[in-house]
């Protein structure tokens, strides 16, 4: 507690101190500017310190006040990046935040556990940079609220893929002519950090494309029509 007091004849002598609107006041003590290790009623919520001061005289005041916020209760919450997507091919991401408390005030990341970016406003979204090369990448958040109670460490996993798959495709197992407009491709890719997951195709140098469908090592196809 900090207080002033003023007294221009017999000066500031006494002080004591209410938690409970005026009913109950303690022991009168010496007059201080400071009051330290005050101890304000348990349980959460708006908490207000009355003082009373007395003169050397013996006249006391009137009682006065302030109040503060009482919050002991740690932030929950819990983050997302690009929506809980698995995978991303970009090392620019999305977060997606939600923290609770009713006096939440700011946040701050970390890529490796350790060290935590400068805690900055809350909001629930945040566009994030995740760190160059390719693999798994957690990124961890902290909730700070007004009182200055720190959540536990929520984290997130997303696998950056910014490698293109490679593949080949054979017609007819290779052949070089066919008599058929139908005709099987043999198709083979690899893609060592996310794994193969789609394919189109196209019969007109890359112009127009098939929808993507699931990938697979075999595809019946149809050409259309005329010799070449």
């Amino acid at each position: 507690l900090t207080l002033t007091g003023t007294d221009a004849t017999s000066g500031m002598d006494q002080m004591r101190f209410s938690t409970d609107g005026g009913t109950n006041w303690t022991a009168w003590e010496a007059f201080s500017l400071t009051k330290s290790n005050f101890s304000l009623p348990t349980g959460d919520g708006v908490k207000t310190v009355q003082v009373q001061l007395k003169d050397k005289s013996g006249l006391s005041s009137v009682s006065f006040s302030d109040s503060i916020i009482l919050d002991t209760v740690l932030p929950t919450g819990s983050i997302d990046i690009n929506s809980g997507a698995t995978y991303t091919n970009s090392t620019s991401v999305t977060l997606n935040l939600s923290a609770t408390d009713d006096n939440i005030d700011t946040m701050s990341f970390s890529t490796d556990g350790i060290n935590y970016s400068t805690p900055e406003i809350y909001a629930t979204s945040k566009a994030f940079t995740l760190p160059a090369g390719d693999g798994s990448k957690t990124v961890s958040v902290k909730y700070y609220d007004k009182a200055g109670n720190v959540s536990i460490v929520y984290s997130k996993a997303i696998t950056l893929d910014t490698t293109v798959p490679t593949g080949t495709v054979k017609i007819n197992n290779d052949a070089a002519y066919t008599n058929s407009l139908s005709i099987t491709l043999t198709l083979t890719g690899t893609d060592l950090t996310s794994g193969l997951d789609q394919m189109r195709f196209s019969t007109d140098g890359g112009t127009n494309w098939t929808a993507w469908e699931v990938f697979s090592t075999s595809k019946f196809m149809t050409f259309g029509s005329g010799d070449g």
